[in-house]
């Protein structure tokens, strides 16, 4: 039996740049798993929750891949890093992308997160005597 996926309103790009966040996304996802959480949690609410969010953000992320190919005009559209992993986005971008574009995506064994690399360099620091407080805030521009 298909599950039908939960409806997410999707974040937008309001600032004229490049860049986007799923903060709102996450929030609606919070809201929605809040709703069910006291409830019996069984696995066609969860997977139409899951689901519901996987679909929003391959949704979002072709989009402004189509906006952003379609202003700058690349040779090459390359799928990269953990997100390549997901074989719903990999399908996606194939679909939307390939015979207009040469498109690139490694097999998952290649497709990985960056936490091993940010885990990995938590390890040289700390090796190497860096400490810090407890109330440490991530910094996304901190030089590893």
């Amino acid at each position: 039996k298909r599950v039908r996926p939960t409806k997410f309103s999707l974040p937008k790009i309001s600032d004229g740049t490049r860049a986007f966040s799923f903060s709102g996304l996450k929030t609606r996802f919070l809201m929605e798993y809040e709703k069910i959480r006291n409830k019996s949690l069984d696995n066609e609410r969860v997977i139409s929750l899951i689901r519901g969010a996987q679909e929003s953000i391959v949704e979002q992320l072709i989009k402004y891949l189509k906006i952003f190919a379609k202003e700058l005009r690349p040779a090459t559209i390359t799928l990269s890093g953990g997100v390549a992993c997901n074989s719903l986005l990999r399908e996606r971008v194939l679909d939307e992308f390939q015979g207009r574009f040469l498109v690139r995506i490694p097999s998952p064994f290649f497709s990985t997160d960056n936490g091993a690399m940010i885990g990995y360099a938590a390890f040289v620091r700390y090796s190497n005597g860096f400490r810090s407080e407890l109330s440490l805030n991530a910094i996304s521009s901190l030089g590893l």
